[in-house]
């Protein structure tokens, strides 16, 4: 649907141009709109790829397995059917990490890993409680640094890239509250309307 949206907006901007006969300032658009792409591009890629390479090491230091100590007991609430010797604590634990530092590229791997470990744990394919808890967390959850808005402010020459750091932490706040009560809700709906099936 989105890609139709943007299909329609360069056609009937490629075509207002051309009836006003300015062809210059459709190709000027076109050639300078991709230089400003590959631009953004080269400057998000390089802060991306520190921090994903940052969060590897961290993983295979031994630091994932820290971490997960740590954030254990704040985490186990929050998926409580988890097994205590479960391998998904650390991953969890990364992708808490990395979502703190604003970092959705790095964190949407290690959210995958820990759904397989998840899986493998319940032993079948469909979604448990646990895993949409994760889902709903990793997509909402707060960011302490919003690492990737903040290099997208400065590659686009932003004065202060960082202004964005106190308003977003409090939304991420707002919206992850929001999202774990409705989590909670609809579970507590679930489980009521299991129960008077039986």
């Amino acid at each position: 649907m989105l890609g139709t949206v943007w299909v329609v907006l360069m056609c009937s901007g490629i075509v207002a141009g051309l009836l006003r006969g300015d062809v210059s300032a459709v190709t000027g658009a076109i050639l300078g709109s991709t230089k400003s792409a590959v631009e953004t591009l080269l400057s998000l890629g390089g802060a991306i790829c520190f921090w994903t390479g940052l969060m590897s090491i961290a993983e295979e230091s031994g630091l994932g397995q820290t971490l997960s100590s740590l954030t254990r007991p704040l985490v186990r609430p929050l998926f409580p059917h988890l097994g205590r010797a479960s391998r998904a604590y650390q991953y969890i634990a990364l992708n808490l990490a990395a979502n703190l530092l604003g970092l959705g590229n790095a964190a949407t791997p290690l959210g995958l890993q820990a759904m397989e470990e998840m899986a493998k744990d319940t032993g079948t394919a469909e979604a448990s409680d646990d895993m949409c808890t994760l889902v709903v967390f990793n997509t909402a959850g707060p960011s302490l640094v919003p690492g990737s808005i903040v290099a997208l402010r400065a590659s686009l020459g932003s004065v202060r890239p960082d202004a964005i750091v106190g308003p977003a932490f409090i939304a991420g706040i707002c919206a992850a509250t929001a999202a774990l009560v409705s989590d909670r809700i609809f579970k507590y709906l679930k489980r009521r309307q299991r129960g008077s099936h039986r």
